[in-house]
């Protein structure tokens, strides 16, 4: 998560505001770490509330 908060506060506005993400998806998107896993990234284990949006 600190990374995907490093991400959120370094990266320019224009590609991060106004976002709902899961923290390995957006570090995946952005080439901060090679694979994504975990709730929110496996079609079977889509993760609830707002990302569902």
């Amino acid at each position: 998560m600190a990374k995907a908060a490093l991400l959120l506060a370094t990266e320019p506005l224009d590609r991060v505001t106004g976002r709902v993400a899961y923290s390995q998806l957006i570090l995946k998107e952005f080439g901060w770490i090679p694979e994504a896993k975990g709730i929110g990234v496996d079609p079977a284990r889509p993760g609830s509330g707002y990302s569902q949006i």
